[in-house]
């Protein structure tokens, strides 16, 4: 369980240093080869990195988390409302 909260936890720092990184070698490398264009290989490369570290880490959490709902489900909630006692549902 903690290894996933890790995960999660360290998730928003992956993607920022992703797409710096990609960005600055791009940026350092236009100013190499003196152009313009690289950045933007090197930027779409880190937005990559990082949509990947986001699926990863989705994945992770869905593999430990199994029986917890999605957030905002609707089909659980109408699941619960039909349980007696469950959510105000059933007699009082």
């Amino acid at each position: 369980m903690w290894r996933a909260t890790a995960s999660v936890g360290a998730l928003g720092l992956e993607i920022a240093l992703s797409i710096i990184i990609g960005g600055g070698i791009g940026y350092y490398l236009d100013l190499k080869f003196k152009t313009h264009w690289i950045m933007y290989v090197g930027l779409a490369f880190g937005i990559a990195a990082a949509i990947k570290s986001l699926v990863r880490v989705t994945r992770a959490a869905k593999r430990a988390f199994p029986d917890e709902p999605a957030a905002g489900s609707q089909d659980q909630a109408a699941k619960d409302k039909t349980k007696p006692g469950g959510n105000g549902a059933g007699p009082n």
